[in-house]
């Protein structure tokens, strides 16, 4: 049987709160892209229908300004994957360290 100094006990409390954090960063990262996507095709679907009742002269820079919020859209969407997957990454990383180190300990026991 092992045990834990007080120090050790309270170290492991603190690592596992930080992986927490880090497991729920993600997740709001990844509801957040979600609710990106889904606010882009609304306004594109909101923004189509107020396009077909403006009369016909007005529908081209209409169709213009929307194109140009869409990809306005479309790069912050694709920033925050960017950065979710750098930091799915890194608790990834953070995973297979834990287990090697974990393997490690185990072999020297």
């Amino acid at each position: 049987m092992i045990f834990m100094t007080e120090s050790e006990a309270k170290a492991t409390a603190r690592h596992k709160q930080i992986a927490k954090d880090k497991r729920d960063s993600l997740e709001s990262k990844k509801a957040k892209i979600g609710a990106e996507k889904a606010a882009l095709d609304d306004m594109i679907d909101t923004r189509k229908s107020e396009i077909r009742k403006l009369p016909r002269e007005d529908r081209a820079s209409a169709k213009e300004d929307l194109k140009k919020d869409v990809e306005t859209r479309k790069e912050t969407i694709a920033r925050m994957t960017a950065e979710y997957k750098s930091v799915k990454a890194e608790v990834k990383e953070d995973n297979r360290k834990a287990k090697e180190k974990a393997a490690a300990e185990k072999k020297k026991h």
